[in-house]
């Protein structure tokens, strides 16, 4: 039996409330090493992995505070939203947030810069795209009855330029103002790209379910159309949307 099986097999019990009253008659232990101490050092080990799975996921956060400073934070976190999850790599689920609650959560750009990291990891972790979206398949819809359906990979993000900054190792930047990021992952990579205050607006609306011709009325000028057909062009090279649905009146 494995130690994750042991473990599972533990906590039924103990839900069950079929623990007996001593671990030795239920775990094998030796005179130098009884069973309480082999299961809290296989505890400890185990929480030692969750702080050190925390710090490759938020790398950059790490890289920010130091490794000492984020492995307190780390604990904190871990005491406060203990794992919930088989996947041991979406433990910092709620890590971006309770950074934010943090002393560290006045530094600027460091918040954003954990969403960020999250994104790119629930990117990856994200299913694939049951089907793919191409330029000739939205020639041939009514854009005011098209609304584009998101690739289940994809996350759009409003951050900080602070934390972009950060994001490219630059500890003292004056970047101020925010921007639009959407992490993707249209096949295999996971792809990061930034975009301007029109094209984020266009695709933030196309996520809330906007039809697609009030989307690309985001665009304006004498170029309004050359914008908006070089933005479509755009957001689908980097797999933004996986589809789309046409309303049938």
């Amino acid at each position: 039996m494995s130690l994750d099986q042991l473990e599972e097999r533990f906590w039924r019990c103990v839900r069950s409330k079929a623990v007996p009253d001593s671990l030795d008659t239920w775990l094998m232990g030796e005179p130098s090493l009884n069973a309480a101490r082999r299961l809290g050092i296989y505890h400890h080990a185990y929480y030692a992995r969750q702080i050190g799975v925390l710090g490759e996921v938020f790398l950059r956060v790490r890289a920010v505070i130091g490794p000492v400073e984020f492995a307190n934070v780390a604990r904190e976190y871990l005491n406060f939203y203990p794992s919930r999850t088989p996947v041991i790599e979406r433990i910092g689920g709620r890590f971006p947030a309770f950074l934010s609650q943090t002393s560290h959560g006045n530094r600027k750009g460091l918040t954003d810069l954990a969403r960020l990291e999250r994104a790119r990891l629930d990117a990856l972790l994200s299913p694939d795209s049951a089907r793919s979206l191409s330029l000739d398949e939205l020639a041939t819809t009514p854009p005011a009855r098209t609304r584009l359906l998101p690739h289940p990979a994809a996350r759009l993000l409003r951050l900080s330029r602070r934390a972009l900054a950060l994001w490219h190792g630059a500890m003292d930047t004056a970047e101020t103002g925010n921007t639009y990021v959407l992490v993707s992952r249209p096949v295999c990579e996971v792809l990061q790209r930034e975009f301007d205050q029109e094209n984020g607006r266009a695709l933030e609306r196309s996520y809330a379910g906007e039809p697609l011709a009030e989307i690309f009325g985001e665009f304006s000028g004498v170029d309004a159309i050359e914008k908006a057909s070089r933005a479509l062009t755009n957001f689908l090279r980097v797999g933004a949307w996986a589809g789309l649905e046409v309303d049938p009146c």
